[in-house]
């Protein structure tokens, strides 16, 4: 079963990662040309961490050949590195600062 990945669910694109029918790759691919596409209207990026998405989503697909999946957030670490990182979220946000 393939899964159209403009309209599937998480748990649908979970079920195919896990039986390595489904590529992370493949996937981080297809949503970041998707931002790219329709950020224009909806300008909901400010910064699109193009190439930390891709290099999460090579180790994301590496554990899931060597059996490491970890679940249908398997590569949920990228949110948390990229806010951590600094990288500006909204119009007011200067990154996260020391307390």
């Amino acid at each position: 079963m393939s899964v159209d990945l403009e309209t599937a669910s998480i748990s649908d694109v979970a079920s195919q990662l896990r039986r390595k029918e489904l590529s992370p790759l493949e996937v981080t691919r297809l949503y970041l040309e998707r931002a790219k596409r329709l950020n224009p209207l909806l300008n909901a990026y400010i910064t699109l961490t193009e190439e930390q998405a891709l290099a999460d989503a090579a180790r994301a697909e590496q554990e899931i050949q060597r059996g490491l999946y970890r679940g249908p957030l398997h590569a949920r670490d990228t949110f948390f590195d990229q806010r951590q990182s600094g990288h500006q979220w909204c119009e007011n946000d200067r990154g996260i600062e020391d307390s």
